[in-house]
């Protein structure tokens, strides 16, 4: 397979992951009681902080597991 199906296959993840999370801290937001707003949509950073190679390295993440 080539490096560009990698790349769309990471970038449809990494988009599920985010819209998750949004819905996740929504749920929570609407559901707490100690008066968490809910974040607005602006707040949620879209970059991600690893490379698809660092997530494919089983060597980068050490000792976690």
């Amino acid at each position: 397979m080539n490096n560009q199906l990698y790349e769309q296959d990471f970038n449809l993840w990494r988009e599920t992951i985010i819209e998750k999370i949004k819905k996740q801290h929504f749920h929570e937001s609407k559901n707490a009681k100690l008066g968490v707003r809910k974040p607005d949509e602006s707040e949620y950073t879209l970059d991600f902080p690893l490379t698809l190679e660092q997530l494919l390295d089983e060597d980068f993440y050490g000792d976690v597991y």
